[in-house]
């Protein structure tokens, strides 16, 4: 019989299988370590512990482990910051078609729809081509809910993820599209002379609303960004060129003048974290909501237009130049697949559409065609990357249990 105290006895080696003894009056039974701990703790769940090695635990130290090693506590941090980082693009995901030499080109789901250099529009769905009805286009836009599309009759019609296709009402020519989450729709923006019309449209609405208008110059160059619950745009209006922001209110939207700009070649472009203004061959970001401009690494001779999702920036360039891309918000560089030639390329968490002329040009398949889509490769897919979080006191580290 062993008769020695608790404070004679081993200290305990972690072997969760090992029991403790529970009674009451009458009755008395065993439990095992193991069962007491499982429903504690939880995969995902953070504790703070003396610095040392746990089989159970990894250290919140910010660094990347292999998903197929730890996949329960990767699933549970797959999220932004931890696992649904944008790395690079899936190259072998290549998917090709398209007949015709195209200049534009907006993906919403899994429709896409395309405009050539001559105005003929074609709709694909999962890269099969879809009947319908729209002639001549000259421009097309893309929001939350709809790809919006104008032709040279100034008809403007509207194609949903769902294929829908609704003829709207417009007040003009279209300038821009931008989302409002602050009132959950979308916003058309027309020029019709000096004014600016605003409509709104809400998801699976067949009806545009009128939302306002703002008087500008007759030449006005009006582009409109969004992105960080903010919208701004480029204009002048009461003799002030520059940046406002446009503030959405439920009914209505008000211009507030942020920032004036005198040089005479420049453009403002829409980021994730930032957004960008283009002046005199020199990139310069700021955050949203900030107005103070920072020169920024210029990795191109000339910048159309930003293209962006999450950490990818691309930047587009003269007609037939490779687009640059960028899986780390603009710190580095690369070129774009290569394509016969390039003319338009449009982002969605999904991954890149691509459009430029006909050919096989690039393809890894030997495919023709002048569309190409491709999908991102996420961090998660191989990696993940702990919290990280620093403790204060001194021999103890956080641990999140996997």
């Amino acid at each position: 019989m062993n008769n020695k105290t608790p404070s004679q006895l081993d200290d305990f080696t972690g072997d969760k299988s090992m029991y403790l003894h529970v009674q009451k009056p009458g009755k008395s039974e065993r439990i095992s370590i193991d069962y007491l701990t499982k429903d504690a703790i939880k995969t995902g769940d953070i504790a703070l512990k003396i610095t040392g090695d746990y089989p159970d635990y990894l250290k919140c130290d910010g660094l990347h482990y292999e998903t197929s090693a730890h996949s329960d506590i990767a699933n549970k941090l797959n999220g932004p910051g931890f696992g649904s980082i944008i790395t690079n693009l899936n190259l072998n995901s290549e998917n090709r078609f398209g007949d015709f030499k195209f200049k534009d080109v907006k993906r919403l789901g899994s429709v896409v729809v395309a405009i050539s250099e001559i105005g003929d529009v074609s709709i694909y769905r999962n890269g099969l081509l879809v009947p319908h009805f729209i002639m001549m286009a000259s421009k097309i836009f893309k929001g939350k809910f709809g790809i919006y599309i104008e032709t040279i009759f100034g008809e403007l019609y509207s194609i949903g993820a769902s294929e829908l296709i609704v003829q709207r009402q417009s007040n003009g020519k279209i300038v821009g599209v931008v989302h409002s989450e602050s009132v959950g729709l979308d916003i058309i923006f027309t020029k019709d002379g000096t004014t600016i019309y605003a409509d709104t449209v809400a998801e699976d609405d067949t009806n545009a609303v009128s939302f306002g208008s703002v008087t500008v110059d007759i030449n006005s160059d009006f582009k409109v960004i969004s992105g960080a619950g903010y919208v701004y745009v480029k204009m002048t209006s009461s003799e002030s060129e520059g940046i406002y922001q446009i503030v959405i209110y439920p009914d209505h939207f008000d211009t507030i003048f942020i920032k004036s700009v005198t040089a005479a070649a420049w453009s403002i472009f829409a980021g994730a974290s930032s957004y960008y203004m283009y002046e005199d061959g020199v990139l310069k970001s700021s955050e949203w909501g900030n107005f103070d401009f920072l020169a920024f690494p210029n990795p191109a001779i000339s910048i159309t237009d930003i293209v962006y999702v999450d950490n990818f920036l691309c930047i587009k360039q003269d007609p037939g130049t490779p687009f640059l891309f960028s899986f780390d918000a603009g710190s580095t560089w690369s070129d774009s697949p290569v394509m016969t030639s390039y003319a338009a390329i449009d982002a969605d968490k999904k991954g890149v559409v691509l459009a430029g002329d006909y050919g096989s040009t690039g393809s890894i398949y030997n495919k023709s065609g002048s569309i190409q889509e491709n999908s991102f490769t996420y961090v998660s897919d191989v990696l993940f990357n702990t919290p990280k979080i620093d403790s204060k006191y001194e021999y103890f580290d956080y641990y999140i249990k996997r």
